[in-house]
């Protein structure tokens, strides 16, 4: 059969093969024939049986997305027979023992109570939402050596406390967290690129990210409002910053013509139009308020 007879989806490079529950066999071949990174099962996408018992057979699988139907969830059960697994997505609460998949690199879902991360050495991507912390911070995650990407959504956090066990991230997201206010130990991230906080309107951001002096890409979206960007003086490798929905009160947009791409909303108090902005860094000569 041709790739066109498979509902197969590709994000961000990554490839997805949805199972149709009528021709499980035949999805399971085209995985197995290679150039596919991960298995799908949603409701919505032609799986209309109520277990996933299919599982059993199939344990060679490295990549799984779990859609839970409306209105109830999958039992996870039969994952736990996947001992070559190394990417799980889960679109409700991951409820499994995850560390009994040695393999696993790569997790995404929401989280819950009985999460227990400890012994996830080989994780390398971990994507939570909904982390919840009696102490309001990031010190109930372990340190995982090798984590390089981390996002946490829709949490209860305060402040960043506890990050600094992570020291090996690459990527740190933190997004439509409403209570956070510091991003403690986050200067001690060396080997930080990229930071993105979105909707994190009571965050302090400059006081520790202008420490990180590695950064390549900064994304502050619709989040508190920066009193300038004066602070990227302090970050020399910088290349990209959005500010899209964030406010920057002096509106002197001028440090950031060193940078090599820009992205944010225009307002009348600003330096700088995005279009002017754009010109200048790429070499054109643009005067302030003309043209």
């Amino acid at each position: 059969m041709t790739i066109e007879s498979f509902d197969i989806t590709v994000v961000a490079g990554k490839s997805t093969l949805w199972v149709d529950s009528n021709r499980i066999k035949e999805c399971l071949q085209r995985y197995r024939d290679g150039g596919i990174e991960s298995l799908g099962v949603n409701p919505q996408r032609g799986y209309s049986l109520r277990d996933l018992s299919f599982l059993a057979e199939y344990t060679d699988i490295g990549g799984l997305v779990v859609v839970h139907p409306v209105g109830g969830d999958f039992d996870l059960a039969p994952l736990l027979e996947l001992e070559s697994l190394n990417s799980l997505t889960i679109s409700g609460p991951i409820t499994l023992p995850v560390a009994r998949f040695p393999k696993l690199r790569v997790l995404r879902g929401n989280w819950h109570p009985t999460l227990t991360l400890s012994g996830c050495q080989s994780l390398e991507v971990l994507d939570l939402s909904g982390y919840r912390s009696a102490q309001k911070d990031l010190t109930g995650l372990p340190s995982m050596s090798a984590l390089g990407e981390l996002s946490v959504t829709s949490s209860n956090i305060v402040n960043t406390n506890g990050i600094e066990r992570l020291g090996q991230l690459v990527s740190l997201e933190l997004a439509y967290l409403p209570q956070l206010r510091r991003l403690d130990g986050i200067e001690t991230l060396v080997a930080l690129k990229a930071l993105t906080l979105e909707h994190c309107k009571k965050c302090d951001v400059v006081e520790k990210v202008s420490g990180l002096g590695g950064l390549e890409v900064l994304s502050v979206i619709s989040s508190g409002e920066l009193a300038s960007v004066s602070f990227v003086a302090n970050m020399p490798h910088l290349e990209e910053f959005r500010f899209v929905g964030t406010n920057v009160r002096d509106g002197d947009l001028t440090p950031l013509l060193r940078l090599k791409r820009v992205h944010f909303l225009p307002k009348r108090h600003y330096s700088h139009t995005p279009e002017q902005l754009r010109q200048a860094i790429d070499g054109r000569v643009v005067r302030t308020g003309g043209g």
